[in-house]
């Protein structure tokens, strides 16, 4: 299983790089992680910096992870806890290298708050007893405390399993109306202010049927996240407030023309869901029929001209047969899951697996403590359903979407001219332009490095030095040049595909595209950042030397 280490971060990452910890700790802890720089937990609070979560110091935080179900159901808690010890569950589901948990939760829990049966706590006596609240915070504690975020989940309304009638459509009903799901929401933001591993509330699960994105009715999602979200943020500003498609979460075409604007600034994250069953009916002939189906209703806040922060908080799979995760039978899950492995690799996007959980809940399928046919974890909830899953959402997790790490020439699309270290130099500040490919000269060959999370860095051969964006600047045109690697946030960049087969380079600290301004085709055109465009001047070739 991936094993993530994280050590406390070192003064933005860079103690080690400036002399200010020891030569033997600096050694000690990369040795120990196996890199080649100070691996380190997120600085929390989140926040979104351009397409991306990024944390307090700027660094990108790639969301990897699952959900937790069963408090929002009619157990009232999460399930699990009546086969192992909830120390143990959360040690298996870090051991598996997710970094953040989705737990649900309904406003029949919150408002009723009852004390959870003893069947569905067996193996931790210590909880038998106790009031559905109490459990939840105790969940909650014994994740953040082991390192794994939080995103607190409204699934339903009234608490049963989802979707399988329309009780919960929306995000209110007869029993619990709007004001209780704003009251609710506040509560329990409320009961996790002091705890900054809480990072966000994702204020509503798949509003469907008459659910719309706007007009203004009492269907109105986009008002209602937009109150809801506002309403959040005042009891606790430094939350991420993840905000749904309507259509079981499948469609956010209405964010282009109507996005979701709160009093916070850099707070919203889009959320999309999707399954493979639900294209059962009209299946799937390959990538290019998938990606057709799913741009216009939300691939585009990814590969769009005007990416948004974004992530998948449901996706999951079967896992009773290999065919689960890879097929080249339509009619099998795997052919979808392949597909939608590919897009999460190739654009480097936040997900949450649907689910984590060995067992399901009552009213799901068998019934409580059977099955869970989508689960990572065994009915036992101490090792793997299907290995073969497993190992596959580690390989997201512990590897960025770009190429191979080696050493590479990287040359502009739009002008064919290699990206280089103007003359030669070896100083702080060096230039970066592009020039004519004079033929395996040091000075045009870069080392790629993956350091963690989805994010790489770019060595010059000659000089030793890194690429690096002047002066830390996140605004249109700035200058790219080449600095002692200090382990920044403008020194580290998401490397994604292009549509056409190219890279992007996009910054860390800026959320901005490495490119060519003005489409220039000259010799020592000095590389700047600039906003996404979908243009040429903003693709690259790498070529491996």
């Amino acid at each position: 299983m991936l094993k993530l280490c994280f050590v406390p971060r070192l003064e933005a990452d860079s103690r080690c790089h400036r002399g200010l910890a020891s030569t033997a700790l600096c050694l000690a802890v990369l040795t120990l992680c196996g890199a080649t720089r100070v691996s380190a937990a997120p600085a929390v609070p989140l926040h979104t910096q351009g397409p991306y979560i990024v944390d307090s110091n700027g660094y990108r935080v790639r969301l990897n992870g699952a959900n937790w179900y069963g408090a929002e159901g009619q157990d009232y808690v999460v399930m699990g806890l009546q086969a192992q010890p909830l120390a143990t569950i959360v040690s298996e589901i870090k051991s598996r290298g997710f970094n953040v948990v989705r737990l649900p939760w309904s406003n029949q829990m919150y408002e009723s708050n009852p004390v959870v049966g003893d069947y569905a706590l067996t193996a931790n006596p210590s909880l038998e007893g106790e009031n559905a609240l109490t459990i939840f915070d105790t969940v909650v504690n014994s994740l953040t405390s082991a390192g794994i975020m939080v995103i607190l989940d409204n699934h339903v309304s009234t608490a049963m399993w989802c979707c399988s009638n329309d009780v919960n459509q929306l995000w209110y009903n007869s029993s619990y109306p709007q004001t209780s799901w704003i009251s609710d929401w506040e509560g329990m933001v409320g009961r996790y202010t002091s705890n900054p591993m809480v990072i966000g509330a994702d204020l509503r699960n798949e509003p469907r049927i008459s659910a719309v994105w706007g007009g203004g009715g009492s269907d109105d999602w986009h008002a209602a996240a937009t109150t809801g979200g506002n309403d959040v943020l005042s009891v606790n500003s430094k939350l991420l407030i993840f905000v749904e498609g309507v259509s079981y979460a499948g469609d956010l075409s209405g964010v282009s023309s109507l996005p979701v604007t709160l009093n916070t600034s850099n707070r919203v994250v889009y959320e999309a869901h999707d399954y493979g069953f639900w294209y059962s009916s009209s299946p799937l002939s390959g990538y290019s029929d998938w990606y057709g189906r799913i741009n216009p209703k939300w691939g585009y806040l990814v590969t769009g001209s005007n990416p948004q922060p974004f992530w998948i908080g449901e996706f999951g799979t079967c896992n009773n047969a290999s065919t689960c995760v890879s097929s080249t039978n339509n009619a099998q899950l795997g052919f979808w899951y392949q597909i939608f492995h590919q897009f999460l690799w190739q654009y480097s996007v936040d997900w949450d697996y649907w689910a984590v959980n060995g067992t399901t809940e009552t009213g799901n399928g068998g019934g409580f403590g059977t099955v869970e046919g989508y689960g990572v974890l065994n009915t036992s909830w101490s090792g793997d359903a299907l290995s073969s899953l497993t190992s596959d959402l580690e390989s997201q997790e512990s590897s960025g979407a770009g190429p191979a790490t080696g050493t590479y020439e990287i040359s502009n699309v739009n002008s064919g001219l290699a990206m280089e270290v103007n003359g030669w130099s070896t100083a702080n500040g060096g230039i970066v332009d592009q020039y004519i490919w004079g033929g395996s000269q040091a000075n045009q060959e870069w080392v790629l490095s993956y350091l963690n999370n989805g994010l790489y860095q770019f060595t010059n051969v000659n000089s030793s030095k890194v690429l690096d964006a002047t002066n830390h600047g996140t605004s249109d045109g700035t200058k790219m040049q080449q600095w002692s690697n200090l382990s920044g946030s403008n020194q580290e960049y998401i490397v994604t595909h292009t549509a056409d087969g190219h890279y992007r380079i996009v910054n860390s600290n800026a959320g901005l595209a490495v490119e060519v301004p003005g489409f220039s085709d000259s010799n020592g055109t000095q590389l700047d950042l600039w906003g996404p465009n979908n243009g040429t001047n903003q693709e690259w070739v790498f070529t491996a030397k």
